[in-house]
C-alpha cells in the first residue's frame, strides 16, 4: 500500500512539472473602444484565471491631478469572482516604479540568472497583431502606416531573439476615408511549471552561496 501511495505521488509530481502555464494577453482598441484580457490557464486546463478591464481612460482628479479610471472585472473556471472600478493617481504610479527600480538594483544579481533561465524555456506559441490607421491625409496615413510597420517589425525581432517564437502575423492597414485607430493584439505564450521551479531553486542556491562569502 505504501508503494502504491509513493509511486502515485510521483506520478503526481511529474504530471505537475511537466504541466504548461498558459498566458493569454488579449488587446482590442477601436477608436476611443478599448478592452484588455489577461488569461492563465494551468494543470491542463483545469485551472483558469481571466482579469478583463474593459475600460481604461485617463482622468483629473478633484485636485487636477491626472489619474488611470480603471473598470475590471475576475474570473476563475468562469465564475465571477469580482468587479472593480478604480482610479490610479500618477504619482503613485511614478512611487511605485521608483520602488521597483530600488529592488531591481538590490537584487539584480539573483533577478538576471531568474530571467535568463526562464527565456530559455518561455514558448511563445503565436503573436498576433492587426492595426488599421487613418489620420484624414493620404500621404499623412501612408506615412504613418510605414513607421507602425517598422515599430511592429522591431518589436518582432527583439521578441525571436529572446525568446523561442513560433508563429507571427502582424499587419497593418491604411485608411484613407476617415480619421481611425484600431489595433487587436493576441499573445499566448507556455512555459512549464517545473521550469519556473527549477529556476526559482537555482536562484535560491545563489542566494545562499553568496550569503555564505558574507558570513
Amino acid at each position: 500500500m505504501r508503494i502504491l501511495l509513493v509511486l502515485l505521488i510521483i506520478i503526481f509530481l511529474f504530471i505537475l512539472l511537466y504541466s504548461n502555464i498558459k498566458v493569454e494577453i488579449n488587446f482590442k482598441r477601436y477608436d476611443k473602444d478599448d478592452i484588455l484580457i489577461i488569461s492563465i490557464t494551468v494543470f491542463y486546463g483545469i485551472f483558469t484565471y481571466k482579469k478583463q478591464i474593459p475600460f481604461i481612460d485617463f482622468i483629473k482628479k478633484n485636485e487636477g491631478k491626472p489619474g488611470l479610471e480603471i473598470k475590471s472585472q475576475t474570473k476563475e473556471n468562469e465564475n465571477i469572482t469580482s468587479d472593480k472600478e478604480s482610479i490610479i493617481d500618477i504619482n503613485e504610479m511614478k512611487n511605485f516604479l521608483k520602488k521597483y527600480k530600488k529592488l531591481y538594483i538590490k537584487f539584480k544579481k539573483y533577478i538576471i540568472p531568474f530571467k535568463t533561465y526562464i527565456q530559455k524555456k518561455m514558448i511563445f506559441k503565436s503573436i498576433y497583431w492587426n492595426s488599421e490607421v487613418g489620420i484624414g491625409s493620404a500621404d499623412e496615413t501612408a506615412i504613418l502606416t510605414g513607421i507602425i510597420w517598422s515599430i511592429k517589425s522591431t518589436f518582432i525581432s527583439l521578441i525571436s531573439n529572446s525568446y523561442n517564437l513560433l508563429d507571427t502575423f502582424i499587419n497593418v492597414t491604411p485608411n484613407y476615408n476617415t480619421n481611425t485607430v484600431k489595433t487587436h493584439i493576441n499573445c499566448i505564450f507556455t512555459i512549464k511549471l517545473g521550469h519556473i521551479i527549477n529556476a526559482g531553486v537555482k536562484t535560491l542556491l545563489i542566494k545562499m552561496k553568496d550569503g555564505e562569502k558574507n558570513e
